[in-house]
């Protein structure tokens, strides 16, 4: 009841974690961890998946796929074993890539008026151009393809949306008794 757990938080505008020593901390013994992330839960790819490059990054940075193969094997190995540790899956399933490419497009937007509206500086900051963005999200094309391919069948729980973030439907592919935490169905 006494342990304390320092909470990262991540700082979009600088493209990094905030310092820990603003990190909130919770304490005791929390009833559900809640894990949030793009990658979570993402499957590995077959060797066959790997030997073909998907974008210019990976035709241009990484044609021997070692950098491919070094992503693939955290997926298969440690992750995998992380992964399996989640009790429940949620999954939030964007339509494609697209989307996901148009979404961080209008997140990078969003961002950059705030900073503006607060002002700061933005060309201090980490906020990326269209054509950054895109460069950056070339190192995650492959992942997220792959993992909106193949996820939602893993996912508990699937929340479709469409290209404008509207809901399309919901999914619960499991009993709500395999979904509990203490013993007593909520969902």
């Amino acid at each position: 009841p006494d342990t304390k757990t320092p909470l990262p938080c991540f700082d979009k505008a600088r493209d990094d974690r905030y310092p820990e020593r603003d990190w909130p901390v919770f304490t005791g013994r929390p009833d559900v961890i809640l894990l949030e992330g793009w990658c979570v839960a993402s499957p590995s790819q077959s060797e066959a998946e790997l030997a073909v490059p998907l974008n210019p990054l990976e035709r241009n940075h990484d044609g021997d796929g070692i950098w491919r193969h070094f992503v693939n094997a955290q997926l298969s190995g440690p992750y995998a074993k992380f992964f399996d540790s989640i009790d429940s899956l949620i999954m939030l399933n964007a339509p494609s890539f697209d989307a996901v490419l148009a979404w961080r497009m209008q997140q990078e937007e969003k961002l950059a008026r705030r900073m503006r509206d607060a002002g700061k500086d933005i060309n201090s900051l980490a906020i990326m151009t269209t054509k950054e963005l895109v460069h950056f999200l070339m190192h995650y094309e492959r992942i997220t393809r792959h993992t909106l391919r193949h996820l939602p069948e893993k996912a508990a729980i699937r929340v479709d949306f469409d290209m404008e973030r509207h809901l399309l439907g919901l999914e619960i592919r499991r009993p709500a008794g395999q979904l509990d935490f203490d013993g007593k169905s909520r969902i």
